[in-house]
């Protein structure tokens, strides 16, 4: 089963973004699950079996990692579109996709070239941060201290701010 590397928009928002590596069927997963435009930048990874880190994987094993993940939120009432599950998805007996119609794999000839700058990438990002939050979640630091207030006195007790 292939693996492909890409951007997700959680609930279709720019803002709040998330690099991951996925199979074809969690691509159409994250596309019910957040639109169909949250999904983005795909790219071939390589094989799933390497990703995992194991010799071979079935597809009977990756139809189980999708139910425990994800048959949870796909049966959860979404409003305008209707509960579902993975196997109404892609069929109880159907083989789940292993590529994207709009996928063209001329484009990624060398899966290594692919997989090197999905790791480079994200190794760069981790060093980034070093587990510290981003900038943006950060408060503002201070660069001056403000200048105190002066204070005018008058003779009938009253004090007004110079300024």
């Amino acid at each position: 089963m292939r693996a492909f590397s890409c951007v997700i928009y959680l609930n279709g928002e720019i803002k709040n973004q998330v690099r991951k590596v996925l199979t074809a069927p969690e691509i159409y997963i994250m596309r019910w699950l957040h639109g169909n435009d949250a999904v983005n930048e795909i790219a071939l990874w390589g094989d799933y079996a390497k990703y995992k880190g194991v010799d071979r994987w079935p597809e009977s094993e990756e139809r189980e990692r999708l139910k425990t993940e994800y048959d949870e939120y796909l049966m959860r009432d979404r409003g305008a579109r209707k509960p579902t599950s993975i196997d109404a998805m892609f069929g109880t007996f159907n083989r789940l996709p292993d590529t994207l119609p709009d996928f063209d794999d001329d484009e990624f000839e060398d899966d290594e070239q692919a997989r090197d700058s999905v790791a480079a990438k994200a190794k760069k990002a981790a060093a980034k941060t070093r587990g510290r939050p981003p900038k943006s979640a950060r408060p503002a630091e201070r660069t001056t201290p403000p200048a105190p207030a002066e204070f005018a006195d008058f003779e009938d007790g009253s004090v007004e701010l110079v300024g």
